[in-house]
């Protein structure tokens, strides 16, 4: 790949303090971009000097922890992030689609995340629809998370409440792999989705781009044998490192972890360390560094993560890939009769939140974004 190339992204008005045309701050290949830790500028800050995006203001109490909402110029970034994600994905056999951002709870109970990652999730009941009998009996009632300062009791129908989605993969699975199996679709299936998602963060915890109640998440998922797995994984990776680099990111400063079974999940000891070790295997393979983070990972398996530094040196996660050993057979996808090698699902983010890696890119660079990603475009650069 070439070596990134970055354009001064502030608009005009942002030249006011001392800069020029002139200044070697509008093309440089990044030689002398990088400043004392104490000069840099938090992405928020670059953010409202370069007219990406901005906050709701204060005094309009009941707009408060709703995040940032993007400019003309920042949504040209993102779509320029996306475009960027919509090739490399392409080149890895993706197939785009599209889901809702709500579903029954049912959904969720069948895929395990009720369970497990409740807390986190949005709760929309609907009395108009109460006395379903259209699930089955031990779905009727599921305990639901109680929102902040309800008195309500947190259990509602199954079948007449809803949920905001905090990720897509319950909908692919029940959707897209469900119809492709029984259409006797080959395997490897791949699809992935730009998916608008949910999660409930206490307010303390939102921090701009970097942590939103709301976000774009390159979503995508891998319907694959266990002997398939391997290849799927060392994919994954490479893309993450050509993207990384073509951001500005050096090998050194990011930075993957294994994150290993926690205390709350499924499956049996041996199925977890079959999945850790692929993911060792593949990280070897392309000879990355990691480090092992102890009861990290998701309750369906273990998982890679990338962080990636922010300008105070707080390391944020970006990338993930996820082993999922169950949900293949939760949602009643299983193995051919002649072909017993166990299915599993891959679930895998490049850059996880769209929003916090454009965040993350502007402190690394400091607001000079690469030519690719810039707010004004010039010709196409991305070397896919």
């Amino acid at each position: 790949m070439a070596p990134v190339r970055t354009v001064h992204a502030y608009p005009p008005a942002a030249l006011s303090g001392g800069g020029t045309a002139d200044d070697e701050t509008v093309v440089n290949g990044g030689e002398d971009r990088v400043k004392k830790q104490e000069e840099r500028k938090d992405h928020r800050q670059l953010g409202a000097m370069m007219d990406m995006f901005c906050f709701p203001k204060p005094k309009i109490g009941a707009m408060g922890g709703l995040g940032p909402a993007l400019l003309p110029r920042g949504l040209t970034c993102m779509l320029q992030l996306q475009k960027v994600l919509r090739k490399l994905q392409e080149k890895q056999g993706f197939e785009e689609v599209r889901t809702g951002s709500l579903a029954q709870a049912h959904l969720w109970h069948r895929s395990g995340h009720m369970q497990h990652f409740a807390d986190n999730m949005f709760a929309i009941a609907d009395p108009r629809e109460r006395g379903s009998d259209t699930l089955p009996g031990d779905m009727q009632n599921v305990e639901m998370p109680q929102q902040e300062g309800s008195t309500a009791p947190p259990v509602y129908d199954a079948g007449t409440s809803y949920l905001l989605k905090p990720m897509s993969c319950p909908l692919h699975l029940s959707y897209f792999f469900d119809r492709s199996v029984r259409l006797g679709s080959a395997l490897p299936l791949r699809i992935c989705e730009f998916g608008h998602v949910y999660r409930r963060e206490v307010p303390s915890a939102l921090c701009g781009l970097m942590r939103m109640r709301e976000f774009t998440q390159d979503d995508g998922h891998i319907l694959c044998r266990m002997s398939q797995a391997l290849e799927e994984v060392t994919a994954f990776l490479s893309a993450c490192q050509k993207l990384y680099k073509a951001a500005g990111f050096c090998k050194g400063e990011i930075i993957y972890h294994i994150s290993t079974r926690p205390e709350s999940s499924q499956g049996s000891e041996q199925e977890w360390a079959d999945a850790e070790g692929l993911l060792r295997s593949a990280l070897e393979q392309l000879e990355i560094p990691f480090t092992v983070a102890r009861g990290e990972g998701a309750f369906y398996g273990p998982k890679i993560d990338i962080h990636l530094p922010g300008v105070d040196g707080r390391l944020w996660q970006t990338g993930t890939l996820q082993v999922d050993m169950f949900s293949p057979k939760n949602f009643g996808l299983e193995p051919t009769p002649e072909n017993n090698d166990r299915l599993c699902l891959l679930h895998r983010a490049m850059c996880g939140s769209l929003e916090r890696f454009l965040g993350l890119v502007l402190e690394h660079l400091d607001g000079h974004l690469p030519s690719w990603l810039a707010p004004t475009q010039v010709k196409g650069i991305f070397n896919y």
